[in-house]
């Protein structure tokens, strides 16, 4: 096997040999190959035992963390195993002049074999961003190429074994109930970011259908210009858009009909004039003519109602989520979303002329990272790195820099945005359980329409609702509320992961259906103050908060479910995903 084979390149996982690993060799491997730079590495019982190391070799603690490229003030939150380890340097430990000065022969061959076992233990993970890869013999997936075996070290997420089986196991289960392979409209919802992987790697779904020993789709030769196949295509349509809500878009029909969007095509259509010509709503990004001076006028009224709100102009990824497809008609024009702002008189974003070569400048993003840590708990996004500090995360890609990278090197916790994503989703789910404990009465995932909503949505989804129906009777119908223009609910609640998960369409549009929002963080809100938006009163509570509320509702009838929900919140609050391994009692909180 040639160096060129075993390079990250776009294609399935890399091919190591299964003795490499066996006999203990892996590390020299992925160091030798120059593989998985970038990686950390996390395990329980690695902080431990490197605070073991230090004071063996008898070393400082500054020294200890320079080692690994990390600040002096991040010793205790290395050794708690509170984050990860870059791979690069953990695998170099052994060969760093400290350690071999300090340590014997035998004693440093002891230390490759325990970072050897490290890095292949079970309870290993292997990160970067949003991937989690583990190199442990059970997790990898073997082939036998030329009379030898193999194990394929896979790159991402969808490359683990595990995540492959239970893609295939979905499909097989699929095939047997309906004779036919679900298409990528299923696979898209249920898996997400799967075919763009396999893509990446140079694969077809296809190619991943015949590895499940199922028959391909697209195999059958169509004549589109017979109505019976058309009637093929629009049934798709029709079983799509009950299942998902919405059509699918024109990719997904090249995928699942060879041909047809070509034939729509040299007929002078398209896939969207086929799906308005059917009666089915358009995707986002093609819900508006841009073309039209009133639309045009009506963002830039909304452009109006954001600066006023917010004192500064919303960015294109904030406008996206209100005016899909409107950056790219743009762009079709030869202008950017800065060029359209300043031509109708806004302030652009992200155009802060500061000089990222002085150390100062560099410096007042170091104090406004650890005020904004000490704040909330975590780590800001890049987009909220680049609202407040424009041109600093294209600076320091200039120097071969992340803002991970950035982040790492003074001592703060990455952020991770599926990390975040999943424990904001999970705490949303405990959130809304728990509001069925504290207060029956409370409307929970009900449809709010409102006229001031009908330019951009149709209507919102708070988590909670309290109001009193009786003294100010709202129309209700099924699980939607209509109000009226000046009506307003007394209260909303929502959870949120921390008060950066806030949306910018939360600030703008809950205030003006209610008089009351509060705000659950399962990180942080103890010491951010309320604020009055549109004469709404918002306040921001702490996981601890919604505790205490649990357990005063506490009763011999629904103690066990209120046990096991706060269990699942302080168990979310340390990282466990998994929320059915603890169990802890009421009185352990």
């Amino acid at each position: 096997m040639s160096s060129k084979e075993n390079k990250i390149t776009p294609r399935y996982g890399i091919e190591v040999p299964i003795e490499v690993i066996k006999k203990g060799k892996l590390s020299n491997f992925l160091v030798t190959k120059k593989l998985f730079t970038g990686f950390s590495i996390k395990n329980p019982s690695l902080g431990p035992y490197l605070d073991r190391l230090r004071n063996k070799i008898g070393i400082t603690r500054a020294q200890f963390c320079e080692i690994f490229g990390k600040a002096a003030n991040r010793y205790n939150i290395i050794v708690n195993g509170m984050e990860g380890i870059n791979l690069e340097m953990f695998l170099d430990v052994p060969k760093h002049p400290i350690v071999q000065k300090e340590l014997t022969a035998i004693q440093l061959n002891n230390l490759k074999v325990k970072f050897e076992n490290f890095l292949t233990a079970q309870n290993t993970i292997i990160v970067w961003s949003k991937i989690r890869l583990k190199f442990n013999l059970n997790n990898l997936e073997k082939i036998k190429l030329n009379n030898q075996i193999y194990v394929i070290l896979p790159i991402t997420n969808w490359e683990v074994k595990k995540t492959r089986d239970a893609v295939k196991e979905y499909i097989i289960e699929y095939y047997k109930k309906n004779i036919r392979a679900p298409d990528t409209v299923k696979i898209r919802k249920k898996f997400s970011g799967f075919i763009e992987s396999e893509r990446l790697s140079g694969r077809t779904y296809n190619d991943f259908l015949r590895e499940c020993k199922i028959p391909p789709i697209r195999e059958k030769i169509y004549n589109w210009a017979d109505p019976k196949d058309r009637k093929i295509v629009e049934d798709w349509v029709i079983e799509s858009y009950n299942e998902f809500g919405q059509p699918p878009t024109g990719e997904e029909a090249r995928e699942k009909f060879s041909g047809f969007v070509g034939y729509l095509s040299r007929h002078g259509t398209t896939w969207n004039d086929y799906l308005r010509s059917h009666g089915y709503p358009l995707h986002l990004e093609m819900k508006y003519d841009y073309s039209d001076p009133q639309t045009q006028k009506e963002i830039i009224k909304w452009i109006e109602d954001y600066v006023d709100f917010y004192g500064r102009s919303p960015t294109s990824d904030e406008l996206k989520e209100v005016f899909g497809g409107f950056i790219n008609y743009l762009l079709r024009q030869g202008m950017t979303w800065n060029d359209f702002l300043k031509k109708y008189g806004f302030p652009i974003n992200l155009e802060i002329n500061y000089d990222w070569s002085d150390p100062k400048n560099i410096a007042k993003v170091e104090t406004w990272l650890k005020n904004y840590f000490d704040k909330y708990e975590e780590s800001p996004s890049a987009p909220e790195v680049d609202n407040v500090w424009g041109g600093f995360r294209v600076h320091i890609g200039k120097l071969g820099k992340t803002l991970n990278d950035f982040l790492q090197s003074r001592g703060y916790p990455i952020y991770d945005k599926e990390k975040n994503q999943k424990e904001g989703d999970l705490f949303d789910n405990l959130g809304k359980f728990s509001l069925n404990l504290i207060n029956k009465n409370c409307l929970i995932n009900y449809r709010v329409h409102h006229p001031t909503l009908e330019s951009t949505e149709s209507y919102l989804i708070p988590d909670g609702i309290v109001h009193n129906l009786a003294e100010k009777p709202i129309k209700l119908k099924g699980k939607s509320i209509f109000l009226k223009r000046g009506q307003k609910l007394d209260e909303i609640i929502e959870f949120k992961r921390s008060y950066g998960g806030i949306k910018p369409k939360d600030w703008a549009k809950y205030p003006k259906i209610a008089k009351k929002i509060k705000f659950y963080l399962l990180k942080g809100g103890v010491n951010i103050p309320p604020v009055e938006i549109h004469g709404c009163k918002i306040s921001f509570h702490s996981k601890k908060e919604l505790i205490t509320e649990l357990k005063m509702r506490a009763n011999p009838s629904n103690r066990s479910k209120i046990n096991k929900t706060i269990q699942k919140i302080f168990s979310l609050d340390k990282g466990i995903t998994d929320l059915d391994d603890e169990q802890l009692s009421l009185d352990a909180f």
